[in-house]
């Protein structure tokens, strides 16, 4: 009786221990979650048109933008409508940022300092706009916890590394693991303090891949004010013409 006993628990023990591993494995590294996250929504380039809806408790205003990027290092965006700023374009080439203001036809060089405030009046930052900072190579990766309901959904903290110059203190990302969708992100300044989320969804198809293609950033102090991107057309790795990064195209007419 008293060996039978021992095998029983010793069955049990490799059980626990089976069922134990299994789970550990069916997580994937918080570093392939974000590269997939990445790679599903930025490509290694990407071209097309969105809608930015900035709102207030105040006002209400809608910008149509084209946008080019070529990862990781050069994004061009250009506003087509309203008439009014028709013209205006940031562009980012490396750690380097301009923007083109057509009414006064000058371009203003944007310092690092900088790279936190808002693009445009929106609620998203300059660097949320053109990417200086890259969750890939900027930030280390650790999952913290799974959705209980369904357990593709998970959370990874993201933190900066100590050479890495970012704005964010850290970012809390939820992602669809078997997808690389993201639900949410969560910033976090240098002090540990949460100042805007960023909510995704309405997950379409857009050139062959599904995506999300409502992108609503809520800053969490201040009721009332939001930025929603709508993509309404995109294309993942495309050619783009080295031109388009040039400075030389922020005060170019014929696009």
């Amino acid at each position: 009786m008293f060996r039978k006993r021992i095998k029983w628990w010793s069955v049990m023990l490799m059980l626990n221990g089976a069922i134990f591993t299994s789970a550990q494995a069916a997580v994937p590294s918080a570093q392939d979650v974000i590269q997939k996250m990445e790679a599903l929504l930025w490509s290694n380039s990407n071209q097309g048109n969105i809608t930015m809806v900035i709102e207030t408790p105040y006002w209400k205003r809608s910008l149509e933008l084209e946008v080019w990027m070529a990862r990781p290092d050069r994004t061009f965006i250009r506003v087509l409508s309203p008439k009014k700023e028709r013209g205006i374009g940031s562009l980012r080439v490396g750690s380097q940022m301009w923007n083109y203001i057509p009414k006064i036809d000058r371009i203003v060089k944007i310092p690092p300092s900088m790279m936190l405030q808002p693009w445009m009046g929106s609620d998203f930052s300059n660097d949320d706009l053109v990417k200086e900072s890259s969750l890939i190579t900027d930030y280390t990766h650790e999952v913290k916890s799974a959705d209980n309901e369904n357990s593709t959904l998970i959370r990874i903290v993201s933190i900066p590394k100590p050479d890495a110059a970012v704005v964010w203190g850290s970012v809390e990302s939820w992602v669809y693991a078997d997808t690389g969708i993201p639900q949410r992100q969560l910033y976090f300044d240098e002090a540990g303090k949460a100042v805007k989320e960023l909510l995704f969804s309405e997950v379409q198809n857009r050139d062959g891949r599904k995506i999300p293609t409502r992108w609503e950033m809520r800053p969490l102090e201040g009721k009332g004010k939001r930025t929603i991107i709508n993509i309404n057309e995109i294309q993942f790795d495309q050619q783009i013409n080295a031109d388009v990064f040039a400075e030389r195209n922020l005060r170019k007419l014929n696009w």
